[in-house]
This record gives structure tokens, C-alpha cells and sequence, in this order.
């Protein structure tokens, strides 16, 4: 048994000898070849920088062994190009220009992103701050402050010549409100103009005048001397109904007839300011048709009316208001939900302004007051007294008279209030 055992051991001896002289038979033979192929690799690589490269392979001379050379090959290649790189960047001048506002960056899972430059980053940051600024004013309050602006601007160019307008100068604040006095404004235009002023002077980073303890006199002295009682009267029940028939004949057409009905009924049973139903300006929100919804019983006759409004003052930040009317069936003639279903009937179910002429145009504020003022010539009513918050005057006794406490009929004008909505069927007396 021992013999055979040297035996194998001198076997395996002699086979690892051979195997070593094969393997040190065959590098001699292929490393010279692989050299001199990656070296021709790289030299055709270096004079064509633009052609892309496949994966290179070198095979050994006997056919039966294949040496995979792209990893070498590709990592020759970013050597090369980041010392070219290097060498070209520091003779070239640094511009800068529209094609250059995004600089690559190379992402290991992505490729290549493009980042904002910091100047460009920067503006973009001030316009959406300038913006957000914009949009904390109602597009009313922002003319508003405008027109005071300017108001201001005209009397130091009157009297001040060459004075800048910010700072403001207390001395020149309490002649402006002088001149505005002088003017016959209301005091609550000229409180419009200090609040007005108060805003850019903060805006651009100026003490507040209008705190100032000399200011704050003037102005109390200026309410005192200018106050004057609310003399608009309201638009009775009796007075509404008589507007209404007034309509067949003071209107040129059957249709603005259902159109300045419906108007007039539903200004007084929804408490609403005329800004809420007309068009004040040419860029202003007016009401859509989509703000109406009908609900009508099995026999087609209306039910109850859905308004909903998105439009009303001090509307901005605050959640539209829904509320219903009932048909009155006892008083169809001053029902404002027949009034709204006759008009919808003539009108058409067109998208568009929920009051418009037959042109689409919406009804301006103009167009309503003109109305009003003929129909209140015609019945004898003295138009100075009588306008179109008369409506809504009209509405807060009616509703006193019934009963409504003042701190409701408060809340029914006042669509920011949340707790309108407890309360949103008072209209609905009978009148």
C-alpha cells in the first residue's frame, strides 16, 4: 500500500510541472500581442474622440481563450479626456451668456441635470415674492390705493414741486387732509387715502405717518365736522312690488322686463350689494349663470332657488357662500324664484353672465342704477334718496319688522361670516 501512494504523488509532481510550463508557454506568448493591441486601441481612440466604441475582445493565438479589454479601454479614455480637459479650460476666457444660464452636473443613476444658475434662481425668487405680495389686495382695494396714491402725488406737485413722494412728511400729510376738506370729500374717502398711504409707505420700508398723534387729531376732527346721516331710504315690500310692475312699461322689451325683474326681487330677498349682481368694471368677476340652480317639482313648476356666491366683498381668502330661496306662491308677484325661472326661460341655458343683454354683454352697475332711475322717476320717487343699496336696506327693516334680531339681520349682510349660514333661510319670510 505505500508504494502505490509515492507513486501518485510523484504523478501529480510531474503534472503540475507541465501544467506551470503551459501556462508560462502561453503568457509569453500573448502578453506581447495584448500590449501591442490596446496600445493601436488607444492611439485610434486618441485620433477619433468622437466615434463611439463597442467592447473590444483580443483573443490568444491558439483560438481558445478570449481577453475582454473594455473596462481597460474606457478607463484610458476618461484619463485621457480629463487631462485634456485640464489643459484646454485655464486659455479659454470665462463668459457668460444665455446658453451658458444651466450648468450640467453628471448624476451616477440619471446622467446629466441641469441646475439653475444662482443669479436666475434669484429673480425668480423676486417675482414669485412680488406676486404673493400682489395677491394679498383685492384687485378693488389695490385701484383704490392706486388712485390715492396719485391723489397724493398731484397736491406735492401743486404745492411741493420737486418733493419726493416716500418719506412722507407728517407736515405735508396734515395739509393734503386740509385740501381734502377743503375738496368736500367724505371722511371716509380721506381715511381710504391714509390707508392707502400707510400701505406703501410700509411697503417700501418707511415709518407708518398716519400713527402720528398729529394726524390722528386731524382726522378725528375732519369726521366730526363731515359727518352726516345715511339718508338713502329703504326699498319696501310696497315700493319693491310697485318697481316690478313698473317694469311693463318703462323696458323697451319683454326681455329686459324678466331681466330687471329678477334683478330687483333678487337683490332685496338676498340681501346683496349691486357689486354683486353687476359689472363694475371691464376686468371685473360678475356672476355666472352657473351660480343659480333651480329645483323644480314633479309638475315642472320651481321650487327653490340655489344661489351660490364667489364674488362679494371682502370675498378673498374666504369660502363661497350657498344659500336658498323658496318659491312664494302666495306672492308670485314679487316671487324672486318665478322671476329667476322666467327670465332663465328667455335668457337660455348659454354660458356666461347669469344677468346679461341679448348681446352676451353683462349688466353693468350703470346699466342697473339707470333702470332703477327710471323706474322710481316714473312712480314719483325722489332719486336722491332712493338708489340701489335701497335694496338691501330695504331687506334688513323688512326683516326687523318680522322679528329678525339686529345681530342676525348684521350677520345676513355680512357674507364673511361663517355663522351667515345658521341663518341663511331668513329671506324667506313672506312679505
Amino acid at each position: 500500500m505505500p508504494q502505490p501512494s509515492r507513486k501518485r504523488r510523484r504523478l501529480d509532481d510531474t503534472t503540475r510541472q507541465e501544467v506551470s510550463d503551459l501556462m508560462s508557454q502561453m503568457l509569453q506568448t500573448m502578453v506581447p500581442n495584448i500590449v501591442e493591441m490596446v496600445t493601436q486601441k488607444l492611439k485610434g481612440e486618441m485620433s477619433q474622440p468622437q466615434t463611439e466604441q463597442g467592447p473590444t475582445s483580443v483573443s490568444s493565438v491558439d483560438g481558445h481563450q478570449t481577453i475582454n479589454v473594455e473596462a481597460t479601454v474606457h478607463q484610458e479614455e476618461s484619463t485621457q479626456q480629463s487631462t485634456s480637459t485640464v489643459e484646454v479650460l485655464p486659455s479659454q476666457p470665462l463668459t457668460t451668456s444665455a446658453q451658458d444660464s444651466t450648468v450640467p452636473r453628471t448624476s451616477p443613476t440619471h446622467g446629466q441635470v441641469t441646475v439653475e444658475s444662482p443669479c436666475r434662481n434669484l429673480q425668480n425668487l423676486k417675482e414669485v415674492s412680488q406676486f404673493l405680495m400682489d395677491n394679498a389686495l383685492t384687485n378693488g382695494t389695490r385701484n383704490s390705493y392706486q388712485r390715492a396714491k396719485l391723489a397724493y402725488e398731484e397736491f406735492l406737485e401743486v404745492h411741493f414741486p420737486g418733493t419726493v413722494t416716500f418719506p412722507i412728511h407728517v407736515e405735508h400729510l396734515v395739509l393734503f387732509i386740509s385740501n381734502c376738506y377743503q375738496k368736500g370729500l367724505a371722511p371716509q374717502t380721506v381715511c381710504t387715502y391714509l390707508s392707502a398711504l400707510a400701505h406703501f409707505s410700509k411697503m417700501k420700508g418707511h415709518v407708518d405717518p398716519t400713527q402720528n398723534f398729529v394726524i390722528k387729531r386731524t382726522i378725528q376732527g375732519f369726521q366730526k365736522l363731515k359727518s352726516r346721516a345715511d339718508v338713502r331710504m329703504p326699498i319696501t315690500p310696497s315700493i319693491l312690488q310697485k318697481l316690478v310692475n313698473s317694469l311693463y312699461l318703462c323696458t323697451s322689451s319683454f326681455y329686459e322686463k324678466c331681466l330687471f325683474k329678477a334683478m330687483f326681487l333678487l337683490a332685496f330677498h338676498a340681501f346683496l350689494r349691486i357689486g354683486e349682481i353687476t359689472s363694475t368694471t371691464k376686468s371685473s368677476t360678475v356672476l355666472p349663470l352657473a351660480a343659480i340652480q333651480l329645483e323644480k317639482y314633479p309638475n315642472a313648476k320651481p321650487k327653490e332657488m340655489t344661489l351660490t356666491l364667489t364674488n362679494f366683498k371682502h370675498h378673498q381668502g374666504k369660502p363661497p357662500v350657498t344659500f336658498q330661496i323658496a318659491a312664494d306662491t302666495e306672492k308670485p308677484e314679487t316671487c324672486a324664484v318665478l322671476a329667476m325661472f322666467d327670465y332663465l326661460h328667455v335668457r337660455g341655458e348659454e354660458d356666461g353672465p347669469l344677468f346679461m343683454l341679448r348681446d352676451h354683454s353683462p349688466i353693468t352697475r350703470h346699466m342697473f342704477n339707470e333702470q332703477l332711475k327710471i323706474s322710481l322717476t316714473f312712480l314719483g320717487y325722489d332719486t336722491k334718496i332712493y338708489k340701489g343699496h335701497s335694496f338691501r336696506i330695504g331687506a334688513a327693516s323688512w326683516a326687523k319688522s318680522k322679528g329678525v334680531s339686529d345681530d342676525q339681520i348684521q350677520l345676513l349682510g355680512r357674507w364673511k361670516s361663517e355663522a351667515f349660514r345658521r341663518y341663511i333661510r331668513i329671506p324667506l319670510l313672506k312679505l
